[in-house]
């Protein structure tokens, strides 16, 4: 049940027009996400996600839709350079937690359709930049109550080695 973004899309469409549930208790209800990038400049993430609409199957499969915003820090790279203005800025966020077997799950955080890049300026120089968040990969992380789950991603060597690590933890609604 490997879902694409194109149709996690059109699902998340249907569900919006009827048959979604909102997630029961003792469900996963929030997903907490912290993330740094390295390499040249660099971000700083963190969002504290909603998990608001479910499509549970009978065979324990589910898919649970949701979103929310992340406050995203931009860092320049550049020797003695500093961001002036347009960081922290809020990214709006989409949120898919789908599983096959009711014990794990596949988490996709993306951006949301309607959200734009930002633009931050840095200086001396006077230097604009149009920046979005960078994502975490899809992660699988067991479903349980307050477990994190970590990744760390990298590409390049030496000089050029850039990448990104970060934490995923699940949170349930109270019973």
């Amino acid at each position: 049940m490997t879902l694409t973004r194109g149709y996690s899309a059109i699902l998340a469409g249907a569900l919006a027009l009827g048959g979604a549930r909102v997630p029961a208790p003792d469900a996963p209800c929030r997903i907490v996400w912290d993330q740094t990038t390295s390499g040249g400049d660099w971000q700083t993430a963190h969002a504290d996600l909603k998990l608001t609409r479910s499509a549970p199957q009978a065979d324990g499969s589910f898919v649970i839709f949701g979103g929310g915003t992340a406050t995203v820090t931009y860092h320049s790279g550049l020797a003695g350079a500093r961001v002036t203005s347009g960081s922290p800025f809020d990214a709006k966020l989409d949120l898919t937690l789908s599983s096959e077997d009711g014990k794990t799950a596949v988490v996709d955080i993306g951006l949301a359709a309607d959200e734009a890049d930002h633009e931050v300026v840095v200086n001396p120089g006077g230097f604009t930049y149009s920046v979005e968040a960078t994502m975490p990969p899809s992660d699988t992380i067991p479903l349980k109550d307050g477990v994190t789950t970590s990744y760390s991603v990298f590409h390049g060597s030496g000089a050029h080695r850039a990448g990104r690590t970060g934490t995923l933890t699940l949170h349930y609604c109270p019973g």
